[in-house]
């Protein structure tokens, strides 16, 4: 197997943040119902955390992968 390596570039990151959140939209699904809630709001919790210590750019990013659970949590 050859290596891969990925540039990094505004496109790349993009790309990368869009499958993160898909990876923790797929990963939500696999749990039941309550425990998806349960992960979304862990993953918030983590946002604020981090936005609280400064890290702004982290928290957003966890911030919109509990919406991604979220949503996984509100599917079905």
């Amino acid at each position: 197997m050859s290596k891969t390596t990925i540039p990094m570039n505004p496109e790349s990151i993009n790309a990368l943040y869009d499958a993160i959140g898909a990876l923790v939209f797929a990963t939500a699904m696999q749990l039941p119902p309550a425990q998806r809630r349960a992960f979304s709001q862990q993953l918030a919790r983590l946002a604020q955390s981090k936005n609280e210590s400064g890290s702004i750019l982290a928290g957003t990013c966890l911030l919109d992968f509990a919406r991604a659970a979220e949503f996984a949590a509100e599917t079905e």
